[in-house]
């Protein structure tokens, strides 16, 4: 019966330990899912921050599409150097994204 009873608590003994050991596993999946989100977190701030300076280098590289350039040179053409303020105004923020997109500048 001895035998019996040392089994017993030789098995209650290896519980005790594997149900400590889940314990300590159950832990460190919390601690790295908190971590999986935390890093998830900050790879949706990069990727944000990244698709902002991209639309910004984009926007300061860019050159203005050819049709708009076209239709303002015609209609500059055509006043023969008179050009009403709307007219100006258009060809000047034309001649400063020109500008921008071949000097890379953004102001």
């Amino acid at each position: 019966m001895k035998t019996k009873d040392e089994k017993i608590e030789r098995l209650h003994g290896q519980l005790k330990l594997a149900n400590a050991a889940l314990k300590v596993a159950t832990n460190n999946v919390v601690d790295a899912r908190h971590n999986v989100e935390w890093a998830n977190k900050k790879l949706q701030e990069a990727q944000e921050e990244n698709r902002v300076l991209k639309r910004a280098l984009i926007a300061a590289y860019e050159p203005p599409p050819c049709e708009r350039v076209e239709r303002v040179a015609e209609q500059l053409e055509a006043n023969g150097g008179f050009v009403n303020r709307h007219l100006a105004n258009e060809a000047a923020l034309l001649l400063r994204e020109l500008w921008r997109s071949c000097n890379g500048k953004s102001s």
